[in-house]
């Protein structure tokens, strides 16, 4: 009998024991917190500065090509310039998650993608001959979009884009237009890379450590928020859906409107959220990310909701036609089913994530959900 006792009660306390170990184990963890310093790394060096490099990298290519559009103004030299205009904006696709810091401190969205273009205030900048791309009349002529209006034109073949660039009365004040669109769209790329390569924002950024606002997480996840909202799901889609115009599509207010290219740049634009999400390099490493966040958090059930909804997005746009313009018009009902699965995920990203983070979402959305 006293055997007995005796094992009950050593089974008892070694229960206890367990249980004490693993409970300061847990306070332990708590006390450190999760390692926001190597999170803002794996963003800084695996996402961020290689992404704006690959931009550069895209935006000088089409610098070239444009010079040499200009100088040479042939059919297949504008082939050349469209293809690199195009590859331009999908890089851009990739960064547009961290419109913070220097992307915020030289209006990288606002220069280079303000859409849709003004064709009257580009064709008005181009009769007048002197204009100043960075006044706010000119927010929506400029860059990418006005690059494509120039190059692609409204319902324009090869050769009267041409004939733009070698006959007409407007040929020199045009060119000059062209150039300095592109002048622009490299510049404000150069300085916002430049900050982060070597003007020390990348440390700046790594060091901000916290949940507050004004915080490096903070900074991440409100870009993110206000990118997949406001200029993902409205930008990209809902607003040439007409989901803010009573149900009337908006065809002429897609992204890349002039060279049908809008699909294939929703598409990419949600394949590099979810990367950015999860903490995915430009060389395809699962690093550190806001899903590792959320699951130190034991918050894996949003993880999980997030990742899968945006896989859901992703096969609504992939039985899309394209180009999106036309998808609005005469494949609505498809084109409101990718919208419909991206309002599902605003709930996750605007209200459980910041709650699971204990971050404030400061910015506000005037139109509502």
């Amino acid at each position: 009998m006293r055997g007995k006792i005796f094992g009950v009660g050593l089974s008892c306390l070694l229960v206890l024991s367990v249980t004490s170990c693993k409970e300061e184990k847990e306070e332990d963890n708590n006390a450190l917190g999760f390692n926001t310093t190597e999170l803002l790394t794996n963003y800084s060096s695996n996402l961020i500065l290689p992404k704006y490099e690959v931009l550069s990298t895209k935006v000088a290519i089409l610098k070239t090509n444009s010079v040499a559009f200009v100088a040479s103004p042939t059919i297949a030299n504008l082939h050349v310039l469209r293809g690199s205009l195009f590859e331009a904006e999908f890089a851009y696709q990739a960064c547009t998650s961290f419109e913070f810091g220097p992307a915020n401190t030289y209006s990288l969205r606002s220069i280079l993608s303000t859409y849709p273009a003004s064709e009257s205030i580009i064709d008005q900048n181009i009769t007048n001959g002197n204009f100043n791309l960075y006044a706010a009349g000119n927010i929506a002529a400029k860059g990418f979009p006005a690059m494509g209006y120039l190059i692609f034109g409204s319902n324009k073949t090869d050769q009267e884009i041409i004939d733009l660039f070698t006959i007409d009365a407007e040929v020199v004040s045009r060119k000059n237009y062209l150039t300095a669109l592109v002048e622009q769209i490299a510049t404000v790329v150069n300085q916002v890379n430049n900050q982060w390569v070597s003007g020390g924002y990348s440390e700046v950024f790594i060091n901000a450590n916290g949940t507050a606002v004004g915080s490096s997480v903070s900074l991440i996840l409100n870009a993110m928020v206000l990118d997949f909202e406001r200029f993902i799901r409205d930008g990209k889609v809902g607003i040439p859906l007409g989901i803010r115009s009573l149900g009337i599509p908006n065809p002429e207010k897609v992204e890349a409107h002039y060279s049908h290219k809008s699909l294939e740049l929703v598409q990419e634009s949600v394949l590099e959220y979810k990367k950015c999400f999860n903490g995915i390099s430009t060389t395809e490493i699962n690093g550190m990310g806001v899903d590792d966040y959320l699951n130190y958090e034991d918050a894996e059930n949003i993880t999980q909701k997030i990742n899968t909804q945006l896989d859901l997005i992703t096969e609504k746009l992939n039985l899309l036609n394209g180009p999106l313009s036309e998808d609005v018009v005469s494949n609505k009902n498809a084109v409101k089913a990718v919208y419909d699965e991206m309002q599902k995920l605003i709930v996750s990203l605007k209200v459980e994530v910041p709650s699971a983070l204990s971050v404030l979402i400061t910015y506000q959305d005037s139109d509502g959900d």
